[in-house]
Order: C-alpha cells, then sequence, then structure tokens
C-alpha cells in the first residue's frame, strides 16, 4: 500500500511560555528570543511530561515507563534527555531555573507555565515521497508531528558544488513520507533454554520442533562448539567435542538425523556433517575462512546450498555441494552482476530458494524456483537482515531486520510482499521447524565500549582506558585531524546518534538529534575539524549529512535520489570522496572544490576507505578478502590479503603506514601494523572482545587507538512453545 495523501502541509504544534523561552512540542523546538534550539524527540517527551505537572516531582520511574515505555530502562538515557532540555534552556544544575533534580525522586519543572494558542506551521516540500518500507499499513494518516529539519550553513569548498545536487527548496525542509499507524505486532510466546555461555548464536531447530543445536562459548574459552538439547531445556550435550578449531553455524538436515556445520581452525575453514546422535565429524568441502557461509540442506539431503565465488568472478553467487564428494555445482538463475547473493534457503514444500541479495547493511529479500530461472524480489528494504526462516505453509518467510532502527522478528507473506512486525525485539537468525512450526533464535544484549590504547612506548600513563564509557553500543570512532577530539556513535540517547568526546570535557556531547530510526555510521571529519559528515540510514535510504561541530547545525549534502554509503576528504587538496549508487550499484566518485563536474574513480563495491600519501585511496570491498590500492589510470594493486571480510572496517591508515586487525579467535584479536617500507606486517598490541566488522581510529600520529570492544555480552536461545500464526 503506498503512502497516504496529506490533504494540507500544516501541523498544528502544542506551544508553552516556559519561563523566558518559547516551547513549541509538535515542531521539537525552543526558543529563546529570535534564537531557535531543536531537541531530540525523547527529550521533547520527557519536556512534555514535565509540562503536565509543573512544579510537582516526577520520579525518575515515571519518566521512563511513561517516555521508554519501561521502568528498567536505563537511568542514562533520561539523564542524557535532562541534559540535552538543560542546555537548550541554558540552565545551570547547580542554580537551576527551569529543571531542579531532586535527589532520588526525580525531577521538577520549576519555570511558570502559560500555554499558547495553536499556532499553525507550514512546512514546505513535505510531499508524497516513497515509503521507506513495505511494511503492511492501513488507513489514513494526519501531517505528521515530527520536526523539519532545518539545515545550517556548511560551506567546505569541497562540498559546494557538492550540496547543489540538492535542490534548494530540498534544503529548505526535510521531505516526509507519511507514516500510517503501525500494525498490531504479531504475538509469538518465546522461553529462554539456555544459560551459563558467554556467547550463543546460530540456533537451529529439528524438523519436527523437539531439537535445538546452536553455538555457544562457554565462559574463559576463546573457541565456540556446537550443542545439541531438546527444545524443553534439557541439559546441553556437545557435539564433536575433542575436535580442535572453533565450530558454528549448525543446520539441522531434513530427517533431523544429521547435522551440517561450519569448522575453522588457523587458517582453514570446512563445512563438516555429524549424526545427530554424536560422535565424530567428517569434512564436506572447503569453505572461506574469516567469514560465515550461509548454507541449507537441500530437500533430499544429499547437497548443500551455499554462496560461492569462482576465481573470475566478483560477486558471491548461488551454488550447491555435493556431500558424497564436496564438488560444487551451479544454479541456473538469473542473478544480478553487481551484487551478491546469501543465505539461501529451501521452502519446506522444496519450490522455491529464497535469499539475501546485496551485502549487509543493504540487503533484500528475493526468491527463485528451485530449479533456477528468475529472481523475484520480496523485500524492498535495503537494511541488516540477520537470518530468516520458511514457515511451514511455504507462504510466509520470519526474518531479523533492523530496518525499523532496532533488531526485530518480522513476518512477510512471500506473495503479496506485506510486512507485519512480530512482538519480539532484539533477537536475530531465526530458526523454524519445517513440520512443527516452533521457532528458535538468538536474543542477545551487549554493551560496546571505546576502548582507548597507547602505541608509543613513551608516552605516560596507562596503556589502555575507556573513552566516555556507558552501557549503550558506543562505535565508529574518528579522530579529528588535530588528535584531541574523537566523534562516534551511540544508542545511549535511546536512538543512534552522532557524539563529541572532548578532553576538555569530562562528559561526551551529542552532536545531532535524528529520529529515532535513522542508523548513524561512518563519521567523517572534514579538513579543518569545524564539521563532521556522516551517513544516516533510514529505511531504504541511506543520505549524508554534515555537522557543525560547534553549533550543531545539520545539513544534508547528498542528492535525494542517491544513496551514500561512506564519504572522505583528500588530506592535500580537500576533494571529496564518496561511494554512490549513483550508477546503479556501488561505486567511488569524487568531487574537487575546483572541479566542474564528478569523476568516477572506481566502479567496483567499495565498502571503507582511506588515503595515504599522495592521496593515494586504500579501500575494501563488500566481499572480497584483502586490503587494496587504487593507482593511476584506475588499476588496483593488492596490498595485503590479512584484512578479511571479519575486518573489512577495522583498518586505518597512519602516516607511517597502515593499521589493521587480524583475528585469532572469537575472543582474541591482533592489532597490526603494516609500515609503508615493509612487505610483511608486525603486531602492535593484542586486542580482547573486538567484534568483527568494527571500525577503528588511529591518531594521525600514530600514538594512540581506539578500538570498539564489548565489555558485556550477553546472549540466550529462545523457543516457542507453539507454532508461529502466520497473520
Amino acid at each position: 500500500m503506498g503512502p497516504a495523501t496529506v490533504a494540507a502541509n500544516v501541523v498544528f504544534a502544542s506551544r508553552h511560555s516556559v519561563g523566558a523561552c518559547t516551547v513549541d512540542l509538535g515542531t521539537h523546538r525552543i526558543f529563546r528570543g529570535e534564537a531557535e534550539v531543536r531537541i531530540s524527540p525523547k527529550a521533547t517527551a520527557v519536556l512534555a511530561r514535565l509540562l503536565e505537572t509543573p512544579g510537582q516531582a516526577v520520579s525518575r520511574e515515571t519518566l521512563l515507563l511513561d517516555v521508554w515505555n519501561s521502568a528498567h530502562a536505563s537511568d542514562e538515557l533520561l539523564t542524557q534527555a535532562v541534559k540535552e532540555l538543560r542546555r537548550a534552556f541554558r540552565d545551570d544544575p547547580r542554580a537551576p531555573a527551569y529543571i531542579e533534580t531532586i535527589p532520588k525522586g526525580g525531577y521538577r519543572l520549576l519555570a511558570a507555565v502559560a500555554p499558547q494558542p495553536a499556532a499553525a506551521v507550514v512546512l514546505t516540500n513535505l510531499d508524497d515521497a516513497p515509503t521507506a518500507s513495505n511494511e503492511v499499513a492501513a488507513g489514513t494518516v494526519e501531517a505528521p508531528a515530527t520536526p523539519v529539519r532545518r539545515y545550517g550553513r556548511f560551506t567546505p569548498l569541497a562540498l559546494v558544488a557538492f550540496a547543489a545536487v540538492v535542490v534548494g527548496a530540498g534544503l529548505a525542509a526535510q521531505k516526509f513520507a507519511p507514516r500510517a499507524p503501525a500494525p498490531a505486532a504479531v504475538p509469538i510466546q518465546v522461553e529462554a533454554i539456555t544459560s551459563g555461555y558467554e556467547d550463543v548464536t546460530f540456533p537451529s531447530i529439528s524438523a519436527d520442533g523437539a531439537l535445538v543445536a546452536y553455538a555457544a562459548r562457554k565462559p574463559q574459552e576463546g573457541t565456540t562448539h556446537i550443542f545439541v538439547q531438546t527444545a524443553s531445556g534439557s541439559a546441553p550435550l556437545p557435539i564433536d567435542p575433542g575436535a580442535s578449531g572453533s565450530d558454528t553455524y549448525p543446520v539441522w538436515s531434513p530427517d533431523g538425523k544429521s547435522i551440517a556445520f561450519m569448522r575453522y581452525d588457523a587458517d582453514t575453514c570446512t563445512f563438516r556433517v555429524t549424526a545427530a546422535t554424536g560422535g565424530p565429524s567428517r569434512p564436506v568441502a572447503n569453505c572461506t575462512s574469516g567469514s560465515i557461509m550461509y548454507f541449507d540442506w537441500t530437500p533430499d539431503g544429499e547437497r548443500l546450498v551455499t554462496q560461492w565465488m569462482e576465481n573470475d568472478e566478483r560477486h558471491l553467487r548461488l551454488r550447491t555441494i555435493r556431500i558424497s564428494d564436496g564438488s560444487y555445482a551451479s544454479i541456473d538463475y538469473a542473478f544480478d552482476e553487481n551484487l551478491d547473493d546469501l543465505s539461501p534457503h529451501y521452502a519446506p514444500d522444496g519450490a522455491s530458494i529464497a535469499f539475501r541479495r546485496g551485502q549487509n547493511p543493504y540487503s533484500d529479500l528475493f526468491l527463485i524456483p528451485a530449479r533456477g530461472g528468475a529472481a523475484r524480489q520480496l523485500t524492498h528494504l535495503r537494511t541488516t537482515i540477520s537470518g530468516f526462516a520458511w514457515l511451514p505453509d511455504s507462504r510466509h518467510v520470519v526474518f531479523s531486520s533492523k530496518h525499523g532502527g532496532r533488531s526485530r522478528l518480522y513476518l512477510l507473506d512471500v506473495a503479496s510482499g506485506a510486512i507485519v512486525p512480530t512482538n519480539q525485539e532484539n533477537v536475530e537468525f531465526p530458526s523454524v521447524g519445517a513440520r512443527s512450526g516452533r521457532l528458535t533464535a538468538a536474543r542477545g544484549h551487549s554493551t560496546v565500549n571505546l576502548s582507548e590504547y597507547l602505541l608509543d612506548a613513551s608516552a605516560s600513563g596507562p596503556s589502555q582506558s575507556f573513552r566516555a564509557p556507558s552501557s549503550a553500543q558506543d562505535l565508529w570512532p574518528a579522530y579529528s585531524h588535530s588528535g584531541g577530539r574523537l566523534c562516534f556513535v551511540s544508542d545511549r540517547s535511546g536512538s543512534s546518534q552522532l557524539w563529541l568526546s572532548d578532553p576538555a570535557s569530562e562528559t561526551p556531547l551529542m552532536l545531532t538529534h535524528l529520529d529515532g530510526d535513522e542508523i548513524v555510521s561512518n563519521p567523517h571529519w572534514t579538513p579543518d575539524d569545524g564539521h563532521i559528515v556522516f551517513v544516516a540510514q533510514q529505511g531504504a535510504r541511506s543520505r549524508l549529512y554534515a555537522v557543525d561541530v560547534d553549533s550543531h547545525q545539520l545539513e544534508q549534502i547528498s542528492a535525494a535520489s542517491e544513496n551514500v554509503r561512506a564519504a572522505g576528504f583528500a588530506p592535500d587538496t580537500g576533494a571529496l570522496t564518496w561511494v554512490s549508487d549513483r550508477g546503479g550499484r556501488w561505486q567511488l566518485w569524487e568531487r574537487r572544490p575546483e572541479a566542474g563536474g564528478d569523476e568516477l574513480l572506481l566502479d567496483l563495491p567499495v565498502l571503507a576507505f582511506d588515503f595515504g600519501p599522495g592521496n593515494t585511496i586504500y579501500y575494501t570491498e563488500d566481499h572480497r578478502q584483502g586490503l587494496f590500492r587504487l593507482e593511476a589510470g584506475g588499476h588496483t594493486e593488492l596490498v595485503t590479503r590479512e584484512v578479511n571480510t571479519a575486518s573489512r572496517r577495522g583498518w586505518q591508515v597512519g602516516e607511517a603506514g597502515i593499521y589493521f586487525v587480524t583475528f585469532l579467535d572469537d575472543e582474541h584479536s591482533n592489532l597490526r601494523f603494516l609500515r609503508w617500507s615493509d612487505k610483511d606486517a608486525s603486531v602492535v598490541r593484542p586486542l580482547e572482545n573486538y567484534g568483527a566488522d568494527m571500525s577503528i581510529a588511529v591518531v594521525p600520529d600514530g600514538s594512540r587507538v581506539t578500538v570498539p570492544v564489548y565489555s558485556h555480552l550477553e546472549s540466550v536461545v529462545v523457543v516457542s512453545e507453539t507454532g508461529i500464526a502466520a497473520p
């Protein structure tokens, strides 16, 4: 269903006089005379609750329950919202005139409050843009109460021409897709069946729903093993426990008699099969080390279906592996020359294969006949999809997606493409019994902090410290060119935002106030350290923005029709380089301040890039192992194969060479350094609890590095009592 039409581009805002300020709740703004400050939706909700009872204390528990729908939500979320309001009011917490902290009691609004008549706020350019997803929507909608994003002045020379591609009227106000009320969530009742593990991943349930296999790591162990237990929660039994290596991704055979899985051992990877009753496993075929090769059994149990790339190809294709001899065979189907195909799953009736096309976080689900043929797109989300499974009716798929801002299970009608959410959040990699319909999935909660290491042996102070720690997920660190300030992405405010850690301040500062369902990534400082460009993904769109570090004013840089997933500035020329899909696929582009147009630098799916001496570009690709260098004339050269698909973002160019992460096992990694004058990299220092596909930040002079690490990781396997009822 397409978006409903808004009859008039008018939002009636609820305004109040609060002390010497005017508060506009409808557009999330606070006015101090002629000055205007925009606040986040959560801060607005906190203020609205305090406005209900001015002069009276409102407990922290009440605010967390009313604003975050949970009395057990992190106190830090509320603390940050109140700090944001105090900055907007210019209120001193030591002598408050607006918001008073009641020790152990919550907060109280002190300023005099008077409602103002409703004012009509005209929103220009609020048109019927395409919806960002194909979720089921019903009924009509009112004009949204989401604020217009007002863009500030942002004029680095490298972006003057680039910003011109965005129509001037489009910069005056953000275009909104009117949203219908969300459909009711499909209820699924689950309970945890595992405990005592440090990490549990990739649960798989047998066709009859009686047994569950999963990969898990016990405390103090650096490798994962496969365990099997009943769905009712019996004591787990290890599979092939005496073998070396790390085992992961178990999948039940259609008849429930065997389990196939992957084993990583040193630099090798093998598909293996073992009897479900136990005993040693046997190898089937080699797989790609350093990445998960998602797979499934064919309905006859004689082959595995997975993704594979031949030597002369640049993208992954669906292929089968004969279990008896390990030989690969192609599937004759319509693939996309520019995108990877991954994670195939046969429908229970054996008639179709569903798979994921495109690397996360820009993936969608597709369908082909089991015999091969044309591919049909099932979703139009372009987002992170963390696993999916067929329901027994072969007409519905359950999948985990972050297109709504956080991980949730959704149900997809294969015929119509309609998507409805379930009530299950923070769950990934669902598996459904082909005959029982019982579901299992992994539910997890993790805390990621930024760990800063001193790399200069002569430097004083501790060798490791945590920068601006929190109980949330802090990711994407990036040092300023001067090396003093660090920006990063965090959801500590309740949504993905860009933050700034400054040595002059004890607490980090939130730089952006984006909508709650936007996902921020890839921050990069401008050459003068005055602005930070970053990517914000909302639904199927990923746009490039710039935020003024001092004023916090925001400007959209990319054109409305263009998706961007990374950008940076050449240090010597100031030229803007970015990865865009403007050519119909991911490509690397450049615009110089003095140039009249854009230059296509590389027609390859570049994932991450950085600049070396002489503005030489180093880069990694979506799936291909290795770090590469772009030479003059478009020629590319392999720099090192030690950067694989797990560490494809975990690297950065420094003044004297390239820093990158290599994995030893599930818990331990090494930070390595390849000098410009050397052929082989050396180990700089060991790292613990560094996660795959995370970016790192190195100070230009190489004295410090900041790495995201898991400071808390909690995950369990959950199982439903009954089968899923499709809507």
